[in-house]
């Protein structure tokens, strides 16, 4: 069951790490932090997430390629997963723009 007033995670994966970002139920950027793209890695950033509280949603950028890994980890954990967009090139927010997509369920 996916909590109605619970946390959005966005997560963009990288080669070897994932960068993840907790927002808020307003929108508020929580925490950020950084994971290896591994079984261990997705179990701490599972863990680093509901450590915060429960997780309305997970948005994965690139769900369906560098993010497939981390989708169906999540998913298999019983988590609500949508494929967010990608964020432009900035250099910053990796993640936040995950976390602010609406599912798709």
């Amino acid at each position: 069951m996916v909590p109605v007033d619970g946390n959005d995670v966005g997560v963009d994966p990288h080669k070897k790490t994932l960068t993840a970002s907790l927002l808020d139920c307003r929108g508020g950027v929580v925490a950020t932090a950084s994971f290896q793209v591994s079984g261990d890695g997705h179990r701490a950033l599972e863990a680093w997430a509901v450590g915060f509280g429960p997780v309305r949603r997970f948005g994965i950028e690139g769900a369906c390629s560098l993010g497939r890994h981390t989708a169906m980890y999540l998913v298999r954990a019983g988590h609500d997963v949508t494929c967010a967009r990608t964020a432009p090139m900035t250099g910053t927010g990796d993640g936040v723009v995950g976390s602010r997509m609406r599912s798709t369920r």
